[in-house]
């Protein structure tokens, strides 16, 4: 599926990965319990929609702050970056 029709069953509450194997805005397709309140998936697609890039970016990081708040980890990914 590509990213409008994931956001839109995000948005009814249904978290999958896209087409393109990236998680929805608040990760809950990986994480079930980060899932977010259906009003903040609201504003997030809001702003899609708008191509408010400041919203976006606003709301992409308060879904990225909460994650790691909440010190959910992925194995995948725990490994030291080289430049």
């Amino acid at each position: 599926m590509d990213r409008t029709e994931q956001l839109r069953r995000w948005l009814a509450g249904d978290s999958q990965h896209d087409d393109r194997n990236e998680c929805v805005p608040d990760y809950s397709c990986c994480h079930p319990e980060l899932a977010t309140s259906h009003e903040a998936r609201q504003a997030y697609m809001e702003a899609h929609n708008r191509e408010d890039h400041v919203a976006l970016n606003h709301l992409t990081y308060a879904f990225l702050a909460r994650k790691l708040s909440l010190h959910v980890t992925e194995d995948v990914y725990d490994h030291t970056i080289s430049p």
